[in-house]
């Protein structure tokens, strides 16, 4: 349709007075002739789709054809006072359609006199990810120096040279690294805004793979002190399957386990003393929750969507938006275990759209894997089915059933654990607990 609109300006005088959004009130699509015709009857009033400014282009295309009449083709958009641009972005700006960054410069000038360096880098990004910068280049230059005051010291820490020195360039440089390094915190990178500095490729290669590297930052002494006090206070049951997990771990036999367990038997206990275990060895455990409160309980946690780039529409044939080579691909390469705490909730595709996705990484190197569960990792679901279950909209008893995991293609090859003991209630609310448990069993 958005071409159409050019084509339409095209031969018609009266079109070309029109922004993309007044089109429908007077032009109507004719869909056997497949042109524009004048609207005969009816009245309509267009809408154009919302678009985040991280959207790039589509963003500012979208700003444009708001306020350009009649434009007929795309080198008519981009033309302002006789000069092309060579984006959308550009012809906005020179058109005066985007802000001028006033306010993110003055805050991070005030901010300047009381913050520390790391709380304006990490100002910088926030405004960066979150807010509408129309300028990202400009907000910088202005603001890297005070960025930058701790970046001498912490190089003269490094290397052990306390008479070192740099030049403003380097300075920038490492700055950036560290801004850099806040970026893929939150999953993004400075080279997604095109007109913003660019850290030199040496420099990029020793930053090497952030997620790796946050997996691999744990004090060791205290993930070690940590699991010698959890793992004394492990019950039987809770042991059998500490021992089963780990044996599949330090094997790489690549099994799936599901552990079952009503609340208060213990399996976030359990959780918690295995991440211990693995990362008291500088090994990579990913712990994710169907839930972000459930995520919240297990150290390092994040929802399994953040995570593994899960598609919110599942579908049986999606996969996890984790492409070969990219720094989420290379964790997962290295990781030893990935613990999935309230599986029942989620739908059984978003377990498959992993599954397929991790057999196609792990392929790549190791063809074998192509027919392993979960490409050859070993991982570990839990939760309990008295509790939620997929929602499905407007679907019956059955359709909730049919989208669990109990009901996909993988339940074939789990390895099935119950924790039953419950660690949680005292005695005297013991009668009252068991009859909970038989309510769910019943519902």
């Amino acid at each position: 349709m958005f071409t159409e609109w050019m084509v339409l300006c095209r031969r018609s005088a009266f079109a070309r007075t029109l922004t993309y959004v007044q089109i429908p009130e007077y032009f109507v699509w004719n869909n056997s002739a497949k042109v524009c015709t004048e609207r005969k009857r009816g009245k309509t009033i267009g809408r154009v789709v919302a678009v985040h400014p991280s959207a790039g282009n589509r963003y500012y295309l979208r700003v444009l054809i708001n306020k350009i009449k009649g434009p007929r083709s795309y080198d008519e958009l981009k033309t302002y006072n006789g000069v092309k641009y060579p984006d959308f972005k550009s012809v906005c700006h020179a058109r005066s359609l985007l802000d001028n960054d006033v306010e993110w410069l003055e805050s991070m000038s005030e901010g300047a006199r009381t913050a520390s360096p790391y709380q304006l880098r990490d100002l910088f990004v926030t405004f960066l990810n979150n807010c509408f910068v129309a300028i990202p280049k400009g907000l910088w230059e202005h603001s890297w120096k005070s960025m930058s005051d701790d970046i001498l010291h912490k190089r003269q820490r490094i290397l052990g040279h306390a008479n070192l020195e740099l030049d403003d360039n380097t300075l920038e440089q490492y700055t950036l690294i560290e801004v850099e390094k806040l970026m893929r915190k939150q999953d993004r990178s400075l080279n997604d805004f095109k007109d913003m500095s660019k850290i030199n490729p040496v420099l990029l290669k020793e930053l090497g793979n952030s997620l790796w590297n946050q997996e691999m930052d744990y004090d060791v002494a205290e993930e070690t002190l940590r699991h010698d006090k959890q793992y004394k206070l492990l019950n039987v049951e809770q042991l059998a399957i500490y021992e089963s997990v780990l044996h599949s771990v330090d094997k790489k036999e690549g099994k799936l386990f599901f552990v079952y367990g009503a609340g208060g038997t213990g399996k976030t206990f359990l959780y918690q003393t295995i991440i211990s275990r693995l990362r008291s060895r500088k090994q990579i455990v990913l712990p994710v929750a169907s839930s972000g409160i459930a995520a919240l309980l297990l150290p390092n946690g994040r929802t399994a969507h953040s995570r593994f780039n899960i598609p919110l529409k599942l579908e049986e044939d999606k996969l996890c938006n984790i492409k070969p080579g990219t720094m989420l691909a290379e964790l997962i390469e290295e990781t030893d275990l990935i613990i999935w705490d309230e599986a029942p909730m989620t739908h059984k595709h978003a377990f498959e759209a992993l599954d397929k996705s991790l057999k196609d990484i792990m392929s790549i190197k190791n063809p074998p894997a192509k027919n392993q569960p979960f490409g050859g990792k070993t991982v570990m679901l839990g939760g309990d089915f008295r509790q939620i279950l997929p929602v499905i909209p407007q679907g019956r008893r059955a359709d909730t059933v049919l989208a669990s995991i109990s009901h996909s293609y993988l339940w074939n090859s789990c390895h099935k654990f119950s924790l039953k003991t419950n660690m949680r209630v005292n005695q005297d609310e013991k009668e009252f607990s068991e009859w909970l448990l038989e309510s769910g069993k019943v519902a």
